[in-house]
């Protein structure tokens, strides 16, 4: 089995999708929580809030009116989200 990743090329490529269709597309997944598991998130490296790696995994939260990404790993809110999909 080839192990080198530099090699590896996604099966299909990912459909990102705009932050400002998350509520919409989100709130019927959401928990009792009020969240969703296994996003992908493309952050902006520009913004002053940027931290870690580009593309990461991700917790999207809809409660009391706000909307919230969370890095999944680090569990630190994410503000500069510019693009998201759902992870299979």
């Amino acid at each position: 089995m080839d192990t080198d990743i530099s090699v590896w090329t996604a099966p299909a490529p990912v459909t990102w999708l705009d932050p400002a269709t998350a509520r919409e597309a989100l709130t019927p997944l959401l928990g009792p929580d009020d969240g969703v598991d296994f996003l992908l998130v493309k952050v902006d490296p520009t913004n002053s809030h940027h931290w870690g790696p580009l593309y990461r995994q991700a917790r999207y939260v809809f409660a009391d009116g706000q909307e919230l990404w969370f890095d999944a790993a680090t569990a630190m809110r994410l503000y500069n989200v510019v693009a998201w999909a759902c992870a299979e």
